[in-house]
C-alpha cells in the first residue's frame, strides 16, 4: 500500500491515508488482509496503537484512513546506541499497547522499527497490524509467505510457518530492544525465504 498525507474537510485535520495497490487489489486475499488490518484495528484503543478512523473503496481503490503523526519512525532513529532512559520509556510504550492487543486476542505479527510511528513529542504509536491474525480465529484467510513479516525480528515459530502468539510479538521487541540499546541488530538474515534463512552472528 503507499500512504499519502490527507487532509478531511469535514472535520479540518490532516490524516494517513493508506491506498491499497490496484494490482494487489485484484487478488481476493490481498483485499481480505487489507479489510482485516482495518477491522482488527479498529478494535483497538490505545494512545500507544494508531487508531483507524474510516474504511472504504472508491473509484476501484480500496483505502484505510487513520490518525496522522508526523515526527518520523523509529527505524529512523537507530544505527547507533540510544540513551537507555529513551530506550525504556519506547519500549514500555510499545510492550503496553502489544499487551492490551494480546489481552483481546490480537497479534501483530510484523512488529519492527519502521511500524513504530512517533508524534511530534516523540511518543510511540504501532501500525500495520495487516498481519495481525485474530488468536484462534477460523475465518482468517489461509496462509501465505506474506505472513511471515520481516526476517530479522521474525521468531522461530513464526519463520518455521508455525502458529504465531503473543511470544512472536515479545520475541520482536526483544530484538528492537538489543537493536536501540547497542546499534546493531543481533542476526542479519540473507534474502532467502524465513523459513529457510540461516541467522549470521554480526
Amino acid at each position: 500500500a503507499t500512504v499519502w498525507r490527507a487532509h478531511q474537510p469535514s472535520l479540518d485535520r490532516d490524516v494517513a491515508l493508506k491506498v491499497l495497490d490496484r494490482t494487489l487489489a485484484q487478488d481476493p486475499w490481498f483485499r481480505e488482509r487489507f479489510r482485516a488490518e482495518a477491522t482488527t484495528t479498529a478494535r483497538l484503543r490505545h494512545p500507544n496503537i494508531l487508531q483507524v478512523l474510516d474504511f472504504g473503496e472508491e473509484g476501484g481503490l480500496r483505502y484505510l484512513v487513520s490518525e496522522l503523526v508526523d515526527g518520523g519512525l523509529l527505524a529512523d532513529q537507530l544505527g547507533r546506541p540510544l540513551p537507555p532512559d529513551h530506550v525504556l520509556l519506547m519500549l514500555w510504550s510499545v510492550a503496553s499497547a502489544l499487551d492490551y492487543a494480546h489481552t483481546r486476542e490480537i497479534v501483530h505479527g510484523n512488529v519492527k522499527p519502521s511500524k513504530v510511528l512517533l508524534t511530534g513529542d516523540g511518543a510511540p504509536g504501532i501500525d500495520g497490524f495487516g498481519l495481525a491474525p485474530m488468536l484462534g480465529s477460523r475465518s482468517r484467510p489461509t496462509r501465505r509467505r506474506a505472513e511471515i513479516g520481516t526476517l530479522e525480528y521474525v521468531a522461530p515459530e513464526q519463520a518455521a510457518g508455525e502458529a504465531v502468539g503473543p511470544p512472536a510479538d515479545r520475541y520482536a521487541l526483544a530484538v528492537i530492544a538489543y537493536e536501540m540499546l547497542t546499534g546493531e541488530l543481533p542476526y542479519r538474515m540473507d534474502a532467502r525465504p524465513a523459513a529457510e534463512g540461516t541467522p549470521v552472528d554480526r
